[in-house]
C-alpha cells in the first residue's frame, strides 16, 4: 500500500535535500581548488549525502525516503558543478538508481543496514557516474579512472562511514523531543 507523506514529512525531505546540496555546494569547490582537480570533492560528497539522507529516513520512517531526498539532491544539482560539469540531468540518473537499489537496506533500521545502504549506495551511483564523466570528457576524470579500484572501495567505504554517522546521529537525537516531535 502506498504512504502518503504529511506536510511536515514533506518539508524535512526538502530540508534534508537542500542540507545535502548547501553542505555539498559549499565544501566540494574549497577542496577541488586545495587539491587542485575538480573531482576532488567527490569524498566529502558521497559521505554527507548517505549520512543526511539515512538520517532523515529513519527520522521519517516511511518508503522510499532515502530515494526522494538523494533524487531532489540531484535535481537541485542539475546546474551546477556538483556532480561533475556538463552531466546535466543526466545526473539525476545514477542517484535514482543507486537510491532505489540501497533502499531495501535503509528500511531495516538497523547499524549495519545503515552502513550497507550507504555504501551500496555509493558503489552503484559511482559505478553510474564514472562512465558518464569518460564519455562526457569531465576534467579530472583520469585522475579518477587511474585509482579506479581503489576509488570504487574508497567511495564504498566513504559511503559506508557516512551511513554509520547518520544512524549515530540519529540514535543521538531519536529521545529528544524535537525529534519526536518531528516523527509524530
Amino acid at each position: 500500500m502506498l504512504q502518503k507523506f504529511t506536510t511536515k514529512e514533506l518539508i524535512i525531505i526538502a530540508l534534508f535535500s537542500s542540507l545535502i546540496f548547501v553542505i555539498c555546494l559549499l565544501m566540494v569547490p574549497i577542496i577541488n581548488s586545495v587539491l587542485g582537480f575538480q573531482t576532488a570533492g567527490i569524498g566529502v560528497v558521497f559521505f554527507i549525502q548517505p549520512a543526511l539522507a539515512i538520517l532523515a529516513a529513519y527520522i521519517i520512517k516511511k518508503k522510499f525516503v532515502f530515494p526522494i531526498i538523494l533524487t531532489l539532491y540531484a535535481v537541485l544539482a542539475i546546474p551546477t558543478s556538483l556532480i561533475g560539469a556538463g552531466l546535466g540531468v543526466l545526473k539525476v540518473i545514477p542517484y535514482l538508481v543507486g537510491s532505489l537499489s540501497a533502499e531495501p537496506f535503509v528500511r531495516k533500521y538497523t547499524n549495519k543496514t545503515a552502513a550497507l545502504a550507504g555504501g551500496f549506495f555509493n558503489l552503484i551511483s559511482f559505478l553510474i557516474l564514472l562512465p558518464l564523466f569518460v564519455l562526457l570528457g569531465v576534467p579530472g576524470t583520469e585522475k579518477i579512472i587511474s585509482l579506479a579500484l581503489v576509488a570504487v572501495v574508497g567511495m564504498t567505504i566513504i559511503g559506508a562511514l557516512g551511513g554509520l554517522f547518520g544512524i549515530w546521529i540519529f540514535n543521538r537525537i531519536k529521545d529528544k523531543p524535537f525529534t519526536k516531535q518531528l516523527q509524530n
